[in-house]
C-alpha cells in the first residue's frame, strides 16, 4: 500500500470519527496502528495535494508548469506598465516606458520614464522555502528568492517637465506598491503562468548613499539624471530539478533487547 507519510512518531490514537474508522484504502483519512508508530496514509487518486509553499490552501494535481525563471523580466515589465497605463494625458502624451540597459543611456528617450535593473541580491527575510509539486506530483528543489534594485529615470526636454515626471512615478508607486499575481502574468510576456494566484511582488523605495548613486550612473556619463531606486521585495525563483525523495516508511521494527556478538 503506498501513501504519504504525515506523522510517522508514536502519538496517541485520536477517538475515530462518527461510524468507525474507514478500513478501506482509497478512503480519504485510511489509517493503521503498530505499536509505538501510528501511519497516516495521503490519498493517491489526485484529488488534492498540500500547496507546497508552506501553507495557503491546495492546489490540484496537473497544475500547469511554470516559467519561474522568468520573474525578474516580468516584474520589470508590469512596474512599466503600471506607470503606462496611469500616465496622465495630455501632459505626458508624447512619454515612453522602456527597460533600459546600460548602453541606453548614451541616447536615452526624449520623454518618459526608464527603469534600469542595477543589482540582484539574496533576499534574507526568508529562505527556508519547501519547493513546489509540479504537474506529475513530484517535489522542486528550493526556490531562491531575491531582491531586484531598481533605478527609475525620468526624461524629459526640460527641467521642470523632468520633474513633474519624477514627482508623478514617485506618487504611483506609493498609491500601488503591491503588484498581484494577475497584473505580473499579463504583463510579463510571453509567459502568462510565471507567479502562483497567491503570490505578490511589494515595491519599497531604497535610499542610496551619493558614493552608490554614483556607482550606478557610471553607465551613464556624464549624462547624470535625477533618479530614484526602489527594491522589489521576496521574489521567487522557482527551479525545474525535481528532488527525489526516498519511499514513504510504512512501518518501523524496534529489535529491543537484543545483543549481537
Amino acid at each position: 500500500m503506498r501513501g504519504r507519510r504525515v506523522d510517522g512518531f508514536a502519538h496517541p490514537t485520536p477517538p475515530p470519527p462518527r461510524g468507525g474508522v474507514p478500513k478501506h484504502p482509497e478512503s480519504r483519512w485510511f489509517s493503521r496502528s503498530y505499536p509505538l508508530v501510528r501511519v497516516l496514509l495521503w490519498p493517491l487518486d489526485g484529488s488534492s495535494i498540500p500547496l507546497g509553499r508552506g501553507g495557503g490552501g491546495r492546489r490540484k494535481r496537473g497544475f500547469p508548469s511554470v516559467a519561474t525563471y522568468a520573474a525578474i523580466s516580468a516584474v520589470g515589465q508590469a512596474l512599466l506598465a503600471l506607470l503606462e497605463q496611469s500616465c496622465p494625458k495630455p501632459e505626458f502624451e508624447n512619454a515612453k516606458f522602456e527597460l533600459y540597459q546600460a548602453n541606453d543611456f548614451k541616447a536615452p528617450m526624449e520623454e518618459g520614464v526608464s527603469l534600469f535593473l542595477y543589482r540582484v541580491v539574496p533576499s534574507t527575510t526568508r529562505r527556508n522555502l519547501t519547493g513546489r509539486e509540479d504537474a506529475q506530483g513530484r517535489r522542486t528543489r528550493r526556490p531562491l528568492p531575491v531582491d531586484l534594485c531598481f533605478m527609475l529615470t525620468p526624461w524629459a526636454k526640460t527641467a521642470a517637465k523632468q520633474h513633474r515626471l519624477l514627482g508623478w512615478s514617485m506618487r504611483t508607486l506609493e498609491d500601488t506598491p503591491t503588484l498581484t499575481a494577475s497584473f505580473l502574468n499579463h504583463y510579463g510576456r510571453p509567459e502568462t503562468d510565471t507567479f502562483l494566484p497567491d503570490e505578490t511582488v511589494t515595491f519599497v523605495q531604497d535610499t542610496l548613499s551619493i558614493q552608490d548613486l554614483l556607482n550606478v550612473w557610471e553607465v551613464g556619463k556624464p549624462n547624470l539624471q535625477v533618479s530614484v531606486t526602489y527594491i522589489a521585495r521576496m521574489v521567487l525563483i522557482e527551479s525545474a530539478i525535481s528532488d527525489p525523495q526516498g519511499p514513504p516508511v510504512q512501518t518501523r521494527v524496534l529489535d529491543l533487547g537484543k545483543r549481537t556478538e
